[in-house]
């Protein structure tokens, strides 16, 4: 008869040798996990002979493309036959803050006028000038004025109107108010020469002479056009001391509203042009 104190030992050879049979049966192995397969959007179908984009390349294509066309003013009430007017053209990205080298191709039409636009090509930021010369036949008409803007196969148009009136009957008159309006331009110019010489205004700037709302007499307009800038002149048809007159600048190839305007309150000698707050909007 075996001793008690043998039975562990016993229990003990039993239980290892089942653990060892389990172990080693086949149902015991256990195969590798599988790799979890992440869950993915599906890309786009291509129809046949379809070119599917990437989405960044798309984003940038649309904001490349997406854009807005400004005319400024957008209506003149007054135009005479054989003078030109000017409007003022910009573009403007869909985008805040984008930036691209290619540049907008414009073009213009507005008929019973000869057009012309300078310069004929832009970016974003930069300014063209759309100048519009009404005919005889299109007195007591309103005329349109149709801009286009093109860049990569996508174009926008703009449009503005203007009101041709009947030519002055007194040339001589015409003559007189834009010799009279040079001369309220070479008032300032010294001042300007003086105190803002980062204007690159003196008296040796060379100056285009441009009418612009010709009917109205009590206070007169004239247009001055340098290869920088534009100058507005208007001034008070008045004796001393009423006989104030203004100026604004215009610079012509990136701003599409006055900039800075100066004044004087009177024409009679010893008195300094002042700073005034310009316009929002340019003299047409």
């Amino acid at each position: 008869m075996k001793s008690r104190a043998s039975r562990p030992m016993f229990l003990v050879a039993v239980a290892a040798g089942v653990s060892a049979a389990i172990a080693g049966s086949p149902a015991a192995a256990q195969s590798p996990r599988p790799t979890p397969v992440p869950m993915q959007t599906a890309a786009p179908v291509a129809e046949p002979n379809e070119i599917v984009l990437p989405a960044a390349y798309r984003a940038y294509s649309w904001h490349r493309s997406a854009f807005s066309l400004r005319i400024a003013p957008d209506l003149v009430r007054a135009t005479v036959p054989d003078h030109g007017c000017v409007f003022l053209v910009s573009v403007q990205e869909a985008a805040a803050g984008a930036s691209f080298d290619e540049r907008f191709v414009l073009t213009a039409d507005a008929p019973g006028a000869v057009v012309s636009i300078v310069p004929n090509a832009v970016v974003a930021g930069e300014v063209a000038e759309v100048t519009v010369v009404p005919a005889m036949a299109s007195v007591d008409t309103t005329r349109s004025l149709t801009v286009r803007a093109e860049r990569a196969g996508v174009a926008e148009s703009a449009t503005a109107a203007f009101d041709v009136m009947p030519p002055w009957s007194d040339a001589d008159g015409d003559l007189a108010t834009a010799q009279m309006a040079a001369e309220i331009r070479d008032e300032f110019i010294p001042w300007l020469a003086k105190q803002h010489p980062e204007l690159r205004i003196d008296e040796s700037t060379a100056w285009e002479s441009m009418a612009t709302r010709p009917y109205i007499l009590v206070v007169q307009y004239h247009l001055f056009f340098s290869d920088e800038w534009e100058m507005g002149v208007r001034w008070h048809v008045m004796i001393p001391p009423y006989d104030w007159s203004e100026i604004y600048l215009r610079h012509r190839w990136n701003e599409s509203r006055p900039m800075l305007a100066f004044k004087l309150e009177s024409r009679t000698g010893g008195i300094d042009p002042v700073p005034v707050e310009p316009e929002d909007t340019v003299w047409r």
